[in-house]
């Protein structure tokens, strides 16, 4: 089941990952083409066209860039970040208290309403966008790392590395780090997904770069057209964006449940037990 829910959700990313990046390519119309707004979905626009005239399909194919971007870079980074910061603390014993403090003050303040409080503050751009969803994307790891890495530390293999003079990040690096592997994975894909939802949720507040193709913006633009909902306009501007994201949040959660499962023998059992009484009971009832 697991292995199922990795390939479903590794076909979705892939198409979607796929159009976005070969936008240029495929797209109908050039990003800075522009017809009549509000142009109903025809053989020239196959998803219509916006409040300003682009073409609906080219914006969808070229936001799912920015999506990916953040997605990739956020995810890579606080992932990164939170192993470290997590591999310290649970190794090195007098740096657990002072990482484990800072760490508790980053997840008790509520992240997205930090996020938009601060996105006010700074130019918009997605490169600050990004820098402060890394900023506050990478506790959750550290969080999870910590015991893991703190169960290791009196492991057999550590313990002989140690006592030839192996240093405290050597060890971490070439004999921890590589125990989990499982986690960076699954820590990769949940930081991700919450990177592309709170990249979303800033484009549609506005506070990003009015220039950034992105399926926030989109569906900001449309909300904030009063055109939008008293036509039919939001068959086109809305649902595409909002069926997009969906999939493409979609797929990563997918991702992460099935990695997790496959890595964690108790999420692997309950997931094929809950299978079976899936198959088995149709054919009782029968």
């Amino acid at each position: 089941m697991s292995k199922r829910f990795v390939k479903i959700g590794s076909l979705i990313l892939v198409v979607i990952a796929c159009a976005s990046l070969l936008a240029a390519l495929i797209s109908p119309h050039a990003i800075v083409f522009r017809a009549q707004p509000f142009d109903s979905p025809s053989w020239s626009h196959p998803f219509g066209t916006d409040d300003v005239g682009h073409d609906v399909l080219s914006n969808l194919l070229h936001g799912g860039r920015t999506s990916l971007l953040v997605g990739v870079i956020v995810g890579i980074l606080t992932t990164i970040f939170g192993l470290v910061v997590g591999g310290l603390a649970g190794y090195v014993k007098s740096l657990d208290a002072p990482l484990m403090r800072a760490v508790d003050m980053l997840m008790v303040i509520p992240r997205l309403p930090l996020i938009i409080f601060l996105s006010l503050f700074l130019k918009p751009s997605l490169w600050n966008v990004i820098l402060i969803l890394t900023v506050f994307g990478w506790p959750v790891t550290a969080r999870t790392v910590r015991p893991l890495v703190k169960g290791l530390r009196n492991a057999e293999f550590v313990a002989a590395a140690r006592s030839i003079g192996a240093g405290n990040w050597y060890i971490l690096r070439r004999h921890i780090f590589p125990q989990l592997y499982a986690v960076f994975a699954v820590q990769f894909v949940l930081e991700a997904r919450q990177a592309v939802l709170a990249e979303a949720g800033l484009g549609f507040l506005g506070l990003e770069d009015p220039t950034t193709k992105s399926w926030g913006m989109m569906l900001s633009y449309a909300f904030n057209h009063e055109a939008t909902f008293i036509s039919d306009a939001w068959h086109w501007t809305v649902l595409p964006p909002t069926i997009v994201l969906s999939l493409f949040v979609l797929s990563l959660s997918l991702i992460a449940v099935g990695l997790e499962a496959s890595f964690n023998p108790r999420l692997r059992d309950r997931a094929n037990t809950i299978t079976q009484k899936l198959i088995i009971i149709p054919r009782e009832v029968q």
